[in-house]
């Protein structure tokens, strides 16, 4: 019942017991003496509980994992001395965070700030922080320099306070120059995150001092608006320290010097206290680890640490007389750098997915089997209450390794309308995963599959999304289905009769792989064991006329789509070769480029997530309505890519006005210069010039505050609206999707049957067991989520999209 298979887990480690106040101590701790920087400003000789925080001891407790980096240690226990002022007591080096009250009234008064700290990856000096509720338009706030980031760290919910210097942002200021000076890290670069491939910065200068305080060594400022505009800002509070609660993957260093005064003979020696761990993000500040009786005994010190390692890490605590946080080891070591296992941990962990990788609950799981078996029982009784399909010629085309299908197409030729009726079937999963239900907290959870080299961490238990599901062939099934009819002459979408949408049956015929499609358009027969098999009583040639059918009239809404303003980039995928490899290591790979299977059915999903999402936007239901949008590249980005291409790559046909103007301008460079260049700009366009498309909840409920509007227009598409219907299996927005067409359907206008709101995510979570049956019969069934529980749901779909994108 393993959703999917995991390394041995680790051997347990014992723990010391927590000290007297719940401190926590490790066994050997009242030996240890507290470094320089890090005893409390006003004790010379403190005990070990005094300054050594809560968990701050290197513990290991259960986690998973991560890897990769190899930077070499800093000389961190320098810098700890420098510290040191006079009489033993420690200078504080960053001001005190404001309490509770004194936030809760610069908040109210507008004199604070909210948001989250984004650290630049390039300019690990410069940090932003959108505020809560901002426009996309407007600007980040600018925090510059580790002081006025005062302990906060990438990731973390910020409370800032706007800063007035009186001079130029490219100059140094006293502050700075005296951060500088005290072995504070400095750190240089040309630009902001903001600006990915882009010469210049957002702000002028090069950021941090080169040197210890020496205004020359700053970089000349550049750009005199974009100074002039820089608002800056300091951090005066943390709201919420999500960045510091992260799992953070490490590579491990002495503190000071080895054999000989080499600092890369990785000896930790037995009078050492600490163990600085290196974070492979380069965005997060290095981490002091306790050395103890546990670490010793993990680490085997004292001895060689093997910096090539991976190790998960956890800050635990940061006062302001510490130059590094405190930390813990926070699992067993993920392996060396550069092994398989270790970087697909390393990247789950570093995008926060490593829940994922975890089988599903046993609670789960027997949910599942009764739906499963309850679903086998009545599913006769299911049909006679929608459209059965079971008889129609249809079937399904997709990747020759996909194990959940879950779309599936037919057609029919009518001739004497000189049209086409397509009908697209998507897996019913929404019929199968109630609101309120342990399945379905956990698909909330999790909203998408995250799909790695060789494995998938899936969304849904294998009950649901490889076999109950899963359209495969000659299998009975449930589906939601939507049908449209095109124009066989120019491939347009016919408004009489206006596309429609039921509960269906269907059974599907033959399954295809893209391959093979793509062989029937090329005219190349299969012949003998390579033709699929057919059932129902249909034949190859039947599909084949079907194939052939969909591929004229599909082109034609291609190319009108494209001459319409849609922008199409070039979809080259690296497939990797796993299934002869013993340990999942890829013996090989090939380029899997988008062929013409491939577009057929890309635009019919792309015909029936349109129009789902104009019938939702235009229905009783559209605040509840979850629809996909694609803002307009940022002009500002727009132009210094433009001038990037004219004034390093000699190209002057480039034009990003819309999206059409795009597609021509990358079109152009191909047939110009080649595929080599034609590659390296459409990537730099999706990266710098692009915005990500992201969901977003349609119109605005009642009673909320003004919030700038969202306009459902998809730039890239050029579609006026779109959402995702067509992949519940592996999106969990496209069951948001579901649940409210088939409210529509059903006529079903209220959140819930009966009053109240329905009980679903954190109520459900609060109650449990006979209490959560009970509420959820009282409040009634719940058929989609209420608009707040909607939007809340939105941006963890967002989240995870993104995290998943960056994973694989």
């Amino acid at each position: 019942r393993s959703c999917h298979q995991h390394s041995p887990a680790s051997p347990s480690t014992a723990f010391a017991m927590p000290a007297e106040g719940g401190g926590y101590v490790p066994d050997g701790a009242a030996a240890l003496r507290p470094p320089p920087g890090l005893a409390p400003a006003e004790e010379a000789d403190p005990a070990p509980a005094a300054w050594l925080s809560v968990d701050a001891g290197a513990a290991l407790s259960g986690g998973s994992a991560a890897a990769s980096s190899t930077a070499p240690a800093g000389d961190a226990a320098t810098d700890a001395q420098e510290e040191y002022s006079g009489q033993g007591k420690r200078k504080r080096l960053f001001e005190k965070h404001l309490d509770e009250d004194a936030v809760q009234a610069g908040l109210a008064s507008g004199a604070l700030i909210r948001g989250t700290l984004r650290v630049s990856s390039s300019k690990l000096g410069m940090a932003f922080v959108k505020p809560d509720g901002a426009k996309s338009d407007d600007k980040d706030l600018v925090v510059r320099g580790k002081l006025h980031r005062n302990r906060a760290v990438h990731g973390d919910v910020v409370i800032v306070q706007h800063i007035f210097y009186g001079r130029r942002e490219g100059e140094s200021s006293s502050e700075e120059e005296e951060v500088g000076a005290k072995g504070m890290p400095a750190n240089t670069g040309s630009e902001s995150e903001e600006e990915l491939v882009f010469s210049g910065a957002l702000i002028g200068g090069g950021g941090e001092a080169g040197g210890a305080g020496s205004s020359k060594a700053r970089s000349a400022p550049q750009g005199e608006e974009d100074r002039q505009d820089a608002q800056m800002a300091k951090v005066v509070a943390i709201a919420d320290g999500k960045g510091q609660k992260r799992v953070i993957v490490c590579t491990l260093h002495p503190m000071s010097a080895g054999t000989k005064g080499d600092t890369k003979d990785g000896r930790v020696r037995k009078e050492d206290a600490f163990v600085k761990a290196q974070p492979t993000d380069k965005r997060m500040p290095a981490i002091l680890l306790q050395i103890n009786d546990v670490t010793r005994k993990i680490l085997k010190l004292p001895g060689k640490l093997d910096r090539f390692q991976l190790w998960p890490v956890q800050i635990t605590a940061w006062n302001e007389s510490s130059q590094s946080p405190l930390g813990r080891l926070k699992g067993s070591c993920l392996g060396q750098a550069g092994s398989l296992q270790a970087e697909e941990r390393h990247a789950l962990i570093e995008n926060e997915l490593d829940d994922h990788d975890v089988d599903f609950p046993e609670e789960e799981l027997d949910e599942v089997d009764q739906i499963v078996v309850d679903a086998q029982t009545n599913f006769m009784e299911e049909v006679k209450h929608r459209h059965d399909l079971q008889k129609w010629r249809i079937f399904t085309i997709d990747p020759a390794t996909a194990k959940d299908l879950d779309d599936a197409i037919h057609v029919e030729d009518l001739p004497d309308k000189n049209q086409i009726e397509v009908g697209v079937h998507i897996a019913d999963v929404g019929h199968f995963l109630k609101l309120g239900t342990v399945t379905d907290r956990e698909a909330q959870r999790r909203s998408t599959s995250v799909y790695l080299i060789g494995r998938v961490l899936p969304m849904l238990p294998h009950g649901l999304c490889n076999h109950l599901c899963s359209l495969n062939p000659n299998e009975p099934k449930l589906a939601f289905s939507a049908f449209f009819r095109l124009c066989k002459t120019t491939g347009n979408l016919i408004e009489n009769p206006p596309p429609w949408f039921e509960k269906t049956a269907i059974c599907s015929v033959c399954r295809l792989a893209y391959e093979e499609a793509q062989d029937v358009i090329d005219g190349n027969p299969l012949e003998g064991d390579r033709e699929p098999p057919v059932y129902g009583g249909y034949t190859w040639q039947q599909i084949q006329k079907d194939i052939l059918l969909l591929y004229d009239v599909c082109g034609k809404v291609r190319r009108g789509r494209l001459e319409g303003g849609a922008l199409t980039i070039s979809k080259m995928k690296m497939v990797f070769h796993t299934r002869e490899s013993e340990d999942g290591t890829p013996t090989g790979y090939h380029l899997e480029s988008h062929s013409a299977s491939h577009w057929v059915i890309e635009e019919l999903m792309l015909l029936a997530n349109r129009c789902v999402a104009k019938h939702l936007a235009h229905s009783v239901l559209s605040e509840v309505a979850v629809l996909r949008n694609h803002k307009a590249p940022d002009s500002k980005k727009a132009s210094q890519l433009e001038k990037l291409m004219r004034d390093n790559l000699g190209i002057k046909e480039w034009d990003m006005s819309c999206s059409t103007a795009i597609y021509r301008s990358c079109q152009d460079i191909y047939s110009k210069y080649g595929n080599m260049l034609g590659l390296c700009v459409e990537m730099m366009t999706m990266r710098a010039g692009m915005k990500q498309a992201e969901y977003f909840l349609y119109g605005s409920g009642e009673g909320e505050e003004e919030e700038e509007e969202q306009s459902p227009h998809h730039f890239a598409l050029n579609f006026d609206y779109y959402t995702h219907f067509t992949s519940p299996i592996r999106r969990y927005p496209d069951v948001m999707v579901h649940r409210v067409l088939c409210a529509l359907l059903e006529g079903r206008l209220e959140a819930t049957e009966g009053e109240g709101s329905e009980v679903e995510g954190s109520e459900a979570e609060a109650a449990e067991g006979e209490e959560a049956e009970g509420k959820a019969e009282a409040k009634g069934k719940a058929y989609f989520q209420s608009r707040d529980k909607a939007k809340e749901q939105v941006g963890i779909c967002n989240e995870k999209k993104t995290s998943s994108r960056r994973c694989q």
